[in-house]
């Protein structure tokens, strides 16, 4: 099976930008976001089995979640050096890339599998 990465960019950046846009409404919301890029991937690749869309979108919620994880863990370090804590900004943004990323994963596994079911001939 062949990914295709096009539509692992373009899921990952719609789990950015939708993740972040909710995440201002709500924070539940910004969940919301994740499983939306996985379904964008699932869908913008055609996936013809579940294992095909569990994959595009995994790989897009990580890639996702990484970025998104990244972002959080600047505006949380800059936070807390505004505070005088350089080494627990550092220490919180490290762990919060990880949970992003471990999150993304899995909202992204989800997201892959609904956008087959979305996809799939009927």
């Amino acid at each position: 099976m062949a990914i295709n990465w096009k539509a692992v960019l373009i899921g990952a950046v719609a789990f950015i930008v939708l993740g972040i846009v909710l995440g201002f409404v709500h924070s539940i919301l910004g969940l919301i976001g994740g499983i939306l890029g996985g379904v964008v991937a699932a869908w913008y690749a055609k996936v013809k089995k579940a294992s095909e869309g569990l994959v595009v979108g995994l790989l897009a919620g990580l890639i996702g979640g990484v970025v998104e994880g990244i972002i959080a863990a600047v505006l949380l370090s800059a936070a807390f050096s505004a505070l005088g804590s350089t080494a627990l900004g550092a220490a919180v943004g490290a762990v919060g890339v990880v949970a992003m990323a471990i999150i993304g994963l899995i909202l992204g596994l989800i997201g892959g599998v609904i956008g087959f079911f979305l996809v799939k001939k009927k």
